[in-house]
């Protein structure tokens, strides 16, 4: 579901991407160079000519400040991205019928760690409309990340507290899972503890318990 986000879609394209990815597993279980998952930069590269795009061609007819994408907006952004999709296919097929993989082998292990660092930082600011509940002016191009961080600092009196507070939670109990729940019960359990799919379910139930109120 975050991926789906990450990328400028909704939620609920990143659980399609999570699902459909793994039926063709199934019948290519084989090859090793089949992706059965999508990861956040992943997702970074494919949200920036979608968002670039949305923001240049995407005009829409009932302005809202809400951050809530609309129906007519996010119709937009799925043919971008079905387009996007469909012509790196393509590509990677012609890629592979020219035998261009060596040319990864040049990239150094220092650059790679490098550009894995700083995708985290874009990745963190590309996340500040849900973490702190506000819509934020889109940015792009050269310093966007920089610009990303001061429009944030300008904005930051408008973030909604209870969103705030709810992303903080979730934070902590993700970190204390992964460092030291999990780890402690490694070798008494085959798999790990869900705490992802447990929070989104005490999530649903809080809004819902608080619609019926």
């Amino acid at each position: 579901m975050a991926y789906g986000a990450l990328a400028g879609l909704r939620p609920i394209n990143g659980l399609y991407t999570s699902f459909f990815p793994v039926l063709a597993y199934f019948f290519f279980a084989t090859s090793r160079h089949n992706s059965i998952g999508t990861f956040s930069l992943a997702s970074l590269l494919f949200s920036e000519p979608i968002n670039r795009l949305t923001l240049q061609y995407y005009n829409p007819r009932h302005p809202s400040n809400s951050t809530a994408m609309s129906d007519e907006e996010y119709a937009f952004r799925l043919d971008l991205a079905l387009t996007l999709a469909f012509c790196v296919g393509v590509l990677q097929i012609i890629m592979a019928l020219l035998q261009v993989g060596f040319l990864a082998a040049y990239l150094s292990g220092p650059l790679i760690s490098g550009f894995m660092c700083a995708s985290a930082f874009h990745v963190v600011a590309s996340q500040f409309n849900y973490l702190f509940g506000i819509k934020l002016p889109r940015v792009y191009g050269p310093g966007n990340l920089l610009l990303k961080f001061y429009n944030l600092c300008t904005h930051i009196t408008e973030a909604n507290v209870a969103t705030v507070v709810i992303c903080i939670i979730c934070i902590v109990v993700l970190h204390v899972f992964r460092m030291y729940i999990n780890p402690f019960f490694r070798r008494k359990l085959k798999f790990p503890i869900p705490v992802e799919l447990m929070l989104v379910s005490v999530h649903l139930q809080l809004i819902v318990l608080r619609h019926n109120c």
